[in-house]
């Protein structure tokens, strides 16, 4: 857990090397214009007014990249400590599901995905570490089943709108009835 003061200074440091960056992009991107505005004299145009017009709208788009690049950097730090919270998470919301309930997650990095990935395949398994093809012999008891094996991803309209959708995956689990634990003369329940 990173104390306000460190968050602050954090953010302060991001938001001048973002900035800096960024900056220097577009002190050149200024002079590319300057170089190529005046062929706008040609086609009736002032190139001052050009100049001018062109060079406010890059400023925009430059404060708009900033305020972006800083917010995205920012989550990715804060996100990455809360990682570690994603495990008990996963555990205590198939804990709290009904027998027949679904928990459905959506991993937007892969950091997130392997992560819940992990805590669903245990719960599906149970812990169970006797090979696949024989029967469990070392007490594992399976309380999830994985309702679809393959996550389902952003569709390429989705991911054409919003590129950041591409890394997203969606999971989802049906928590299974408890299995029977006595056994009758017949044998196990």
């Amino acid at each position: 857990q990173i104390g306000v003061e460190s968050m602050r200074e954090v953010e302060r440091i991001v938001f001048l090397q973002v900035l800096d960056t960024r900056w220097r992009e577009h002190l050149d991107n200024m002079d590319y214009l300057r170089d190529g505005i005046g062929l706008r004299g040609l086609a009736q145009k002032n190139p001052l007014n050009e100049y001018r017009a062109e060079g406010f709208e890059m400023f925009a788009e430059l404060m708009e990249a900033v305020k972006n690049e800083v917010v995205s950097l920012l989550l990715r730090i804060e996100v990455n400590a809360e990682l570690d919270a994603i495990p008990d998470a996963i555990d205590s919301a198939v804990e709290a599901l009904v027998p027949g309930g679904r928990i459905a997650v959506l991993a937007y990095h892969s950091g997130e995905d392997r992560i819940v990935k992990s805590r669903l395949r245990e719960a599906e398994t149970g812990g169970c570490e006797c090979p696949s093809d024989l029967p469990c012999v070392c007490g594992a008891i399976k309380t999830v089943r994985i309702v679809r094996g393959v996550p389902k991803r952003p569709g390429v309209p989705e991911q054409a709108a919003n590129k950041r959708a591409t890394s997203a995956r969606f999971r989802v689990a049906e928590k299974l009835p408890p299995e029977p634990t006595g056994f009758t003369e017949q044998g196990r329940n």
